[in-house]
């Protein structure tokens, strides 16, 4: 048990994180399972579970509860799973993930000041 103030925020701090980090496992975890039962039901019927364990991992990154370079890893062997599953070459088996607009930088004298 923490003894002092800060110690006890700090534990309140990382239960909650811990709290984000299990769903965000859960639905990794439960993403891959769907494309697993949609491959052997039908293995021509990939995307939208290949998607969804893409819109998973980057979730993950995002959240930083793993490595970019793993959900990479990650991604690549999924997507040649399905490939030779589905006996298509790696590179149509791959979902596009859509482009991120950046939005133009505001700078200090264009804001609007608090009055």
């Amino acid at each position: 048990m923490p003894n002092t103030k800060s110690a006890k925020k700090a534990l309140r701090g990382s239960e909650k994180k811990r709290g984000f980090n299990v769903v965000r496992k859960f639905k990794i975890k439960n993403a891959i399972k769907e494309l697993k039962k949609s491959i052997a039901i039908d293995a021509t019927n990939f995307q939208a579970g290949l998607s969804r364990v893409y819109s998973a991992l980057d979730k993950a990154v995002k959240g930083k509860l793993i490595k970019k370079g793993n959900a990479s890893r990650r991604k690549s062997r999924f997507a040649a799973m399905v490939a030779k599953l589905a006996n298509l070459p790696v590179v149509e088996a791959v979902v596009k993930a859509p482009k991120i607009v950046k939005t133009a930088k505001v700078s200090k004298s264009e804001t609007p000041k608090a009055k």
